[in-house]
């Protein structure tokens, strides 16, 4: 466990842990887990020609390559890929918060979904599409999203990618407590652009912002 002020730090994942992730979940070709040089782990997904791939630390992806284009996501050239570290660039999965907490200096920036550790609950490989469904099983000992017999959580936080001629990414909560929990979060995305005095973002036109 941590203290107060600590997020978890994943933990490496063995070679056999790895070969049950393949059999239980694993399809060759469209779902693939392997094991990068610090131990994370990294899952690819493909439907037909469209990639991408991500970590399970985090759930964060860093990779999504549609057939006959190029990368489409910017990872750092100093991003850092170990345990309990967050990945520069990709997106990141900021939850429960965004940015710094509201009131307690010592959180997490982005929160502690970020470097959390996932596990796989469902998978699908259809005709149209490659999904995989992961879950935040990792918090830190913060009494807030801790039951009071500290071994379960008082969220359920989904992440859902699914791979089609398009990439779909969505987050779910769920309250577990009877007491109302606040909650926010964010996909932070880093784009990988040629030119960025081309970038148009429609949506955003007649809009304020800042």
């Amino acid at each position: 466990m941590t203290t107060a002020s600590e997020t978890p730090v994943t933990p490496a994942l063995t070679s056999a842990a790895l070969d049950t992730l393949n059999q239980q979940f694993g399809h060759p070709g469209r779902i693939d887990f392997s094991l990068d040089p610090q131990g994370l782990v990294q899952v690819q997904l493909q439907f037909e020609q469209h990639k991408a791939s991500f970590y399970l630390q985090g759930a964060h992806l860093t990779s999504y390559q549609p057939a006959q284009c190029e990368e489409v996501l910017w990872v750092s050239s100093c991003a850092v890929f170990q345990p309990g570290k967050a990945i520069r660039g990709g997106i990141p999965l900021c939850w429960p918060w965004f940015g710094a907490h509201e009131t307690l200096q010592g959180r997490p920036q982005h929160g502690f979904a970020r470097t959390g550790m996932f596990e796989v609950r469902e998978v699908e490989v259809a005709a149209g599409y490659t999904r995989i469904c992961c879950a935040l099983v990792q918090l830190p000992e913060f009494d807030e999203w801790l039951a009071p017999d500290k071994t379960a959580g008082v969220m359920e936080m989904l992440v859902d990618i699914c791979l089609s001629a398009e990439l779909a990414l969505s987050v779910s909560s769920r309250n577990l407590a009877a007491a109302p929990v606040t909650v926010g979060a964010a996909l932070h995305t880093y784009l990988r652009v040629g030119d960025v005095g081309k970038v148009i973002v429609p949506e955003l036109k007649d809009l304020y912002y800042k």
